[in-house]
């Protein structure tokens, strides 16, 4: 919420653009590991699509503050297009969902945040496959991305 809030303060000038918010659901994992179990535990089919759906849940909850924050600063709601992104292949496919969004919609600016995690911690989530969203994004996006650090 602190980008929204940088974003509303130094980037609307009063001029109405049209202002994309996206919220990224992620898919409920196939498996599961528990730490008091060496076996992991394959959800079903019930079970994942109801996790499926408390995750979209939690995205829709996150559009839902950026529209309470976007009204505080006076911001026409109809300049805002709200969309949940549900990457196929799960958190490895945040990054090109995104880069896809942009593309499709034509946007020219990229706003986002990113958390200030230690060398160590990004080294760590690098092993498992799991990269700075925002480091690939400002990589890899055909428009303009601006990378605003969480306060």
């Amino acid at each position: 919420t602190s980008t929204l809030h940088w974003v509303c303060q130094n980037l609307l000038d009063g001029e109405q653009r049209e202002i994309h918010i996206i919220s990224v659901a992620l898919r409920a994992p196939y498996d599961i590991v528990t730490e008091d179990s060496i076996s992991s535990h394959v959800l079903s089919n019930q079970e994942r699509d109801e996790d499926d759906r408390v995750l979209h849940h939690l995205a829709e909850k996150s559009i839902e503050e950026s529209l309470k924050i976007m009204s505080e600063y006076d911001v026409r709601k109809d300049s805002i297009i709200c969309e949940v992104l549900e990457p196929p292949e799960g958190s490895t496919q945040i990054a090109e969902s995104i880069k896809q969004y942009t593309e499709k919609n034509d946007i020219d600016l990229v706003c986002m945040g990113r958390r200030n995690l230690s060398p160590t911690s990004r080294t760590f989530d690098a092993w498992f496959g799991l990269g700075s969203v925002s480091d690939w994004c400002a990589s890899h996006l055909k428009s303009s991305v601006l990378v605003i650090p969480e306060a």
